[in-house]
């Protein structure tokens, strides 16, 4: 399933077994705020494995809590240049 905002894709899930995952694409900016923001070992994870590219990152991140929930929330604020 994939959401877009205002024509611009903002993330997709995937199912898995026992949830799903979330990629979402962030800028070099986006990640070094990510980063910055202390997040949970699942989002850190996504972000040490995803390969860098001019544009950003492609990370995708297994949802298993409600604390990687709550990081995800803030990296779609991010994607959308928005605060929480």
């Amino acid at each position: 399933m994939r959401f877009r905002i205002r024509g611009k894709l903002l993330a997709s899930l995937y199912p898995t077994k026992d949830g799903f995952t979330i990629q979402i694409n962030l800028s070099p900016d986006a990640v070094e705020q990510a980063t910055a923001m202390n997040p949970g070992k699942n989002v850190l994870e996504a972000i040490a494995k995803a390969t860098p590219y001019p544009e950003g990152r492609w990370l995708f991140i297994p949802v298993q809590s409600m604390d990687d929930i709550h990081d995800i929330k803030h990296l779609l604020a991010l994607r959308v240049g928005t605060s929480l």
